[in-house]
């Protein structure tokens, strides 16, 4: 049902003769909820929800998708216009009619909103939620902490055949040795 005021008047006619009028005010208020669409992201990621409708009549339909206007900027829905369609007619490789999606910008925040699609003759209304996740901490139970304070034998065995080596001792003499074959000069600073 979609949202509309309109009057009327009802008229009431007796077969002896009798008339009487009345004017009405009909209101249709804004339908109930479809239901609540709950989108989960992390801090700076968004989520997404498929929003399948099929079309009330036996042909594709032409639907707009819009929120209320206190609906935070975070929520967003794509298409805003397309077509609905047929009952029965989509397959499981075809895309929904529209995705809603959240993005969360805010810490600890649930924010809500309202999403109405409507077509010709119908509006459907879904009730958002966006929040992130709900936190689990690990529990002290499930975590195994292991330390190996034994080294292997291949370790062990490397250990007694490797030579120690004094790297000074080493760059000296190659310097020495190099000086050598090199004329016995040292070279002077700045050249």
């Amino acid at each position: 049902m979609k949202m509309f005021s309109a009057e009327a008047h009802l008229i009431v006619c007796k077969s002896t003769g009798g008339r009487w009028r009345f004017n009405l005010e009909l209101h249709a208020t804004e339908p109930q909820s479809e239901g609540v669409l709950l989108l989960e992201a992390h801090m700076d990621q968004t989520a997404y929800v498929p929003v399948w409708l099929c079309s009330s009549t036996d042909e594709p339909e032409p639907f707009t998708a819009n929120f209320t206007p206190d609906t935070p900027l975070q929520f967003e829905v794509k298409p805003a216009k397309g077509m609905l369609p047929v009952r029965g007619s989509a397959s499981q490789d075809e895309e929904p009619p529209c995705v809603v999606s959240y993005t969360c910008r805010d810490m600890g925040k649930t924010l809500k909103g309202r999403l109405h699609i409507q077509t010709k003759g119908t509006q459907y209304s879904f009730d958002l939620r966006g929040r992130q996740p709900v936190y689990n901490p690990p529990n002290r139970d499930d975590l195994v902490a292991r330390i190996d304070n034994r080294l292997r034998r291949s370790h062990k065995a490397g250990d007694a055949q490797q030579k120690k080596t004094n790297y000074v001792v080493e760059n000296i003499r190659a310097l020495q040795q190099s000086t050598r074959f090199a004329g016995a000069q040292r070279p002077k600073r700045g050249d």
